[in-house]
């Protein structure tokens, strides 16, 4: 049972990074990525057969375009299970980072942790919010793999 996040408006977001030259997105390609492929309607597939998370990249592709216009680089990493620590990922994360004015982390509180213990020295915003957690299924169907939500119970007999 995933943990359940929104995104934040671009305008929120945008407004954190006001001024900033370079951008890092760090996206979880686990609990984030389920609940851009649920936000956006579950119709597109979430994984391909070798787990790459699409719906992850594929919002942080959009972000990166929006910041484009506002003439911001951007740079972007997805890891799966981003609220596991460990000192291989920390190490990722600070060298990914090493350039950069802005950490953009697409993820649950968890996942913000591991960012916020690798990068002391950077200016780090959430662009998730926690909304609860959702039952679900993952189908392949073809190459793809596709999330299917569970009915949800309302507590009543």
């Amino acid at each position: 049972m995933p943990i359940y996040c929104e995104p934040h408006s671009d305008e929120k977001i945008l407004s954190e990074i006001e001024g900033d030259e370079k951008v890092l997105f760090v996206g979880c390609g686990s609990c984030a990525n389920i609940s851009y492929n649920l936000y956006n309607g579950g119709e597109k597939p979430a994984y391909n057969l070798r787990k790459k998370p699409l719906s992850i990249l594929e919002e942080i592709s959009r972000l990166e375009s929006v910041l484009t216009e506002r003439e911001s680089e951007s740079e972007s990493m997805v890891i799966n299970g981003l609220c596991v620590n460990s000192p291989g990922r920390t190490q990722k994360i600070r060298r990914m980072a090493k350039n950069c004015d802005e950490i953009i982390v697409l993820s649950c509180k968890a996942g913000l942790g591991t960012v916020e213990s690798a990068l002391t020295d950077k200016k780090i915003t959430n662009g998730m919010r926690i909304r609860g957690f959702k039952s679900l299924t993952l189908k392949r169907k073809g190459t793809k793999i596709y999330i299917e939500q569970q009915n949800e119970k309302d507590g009543s007999d």
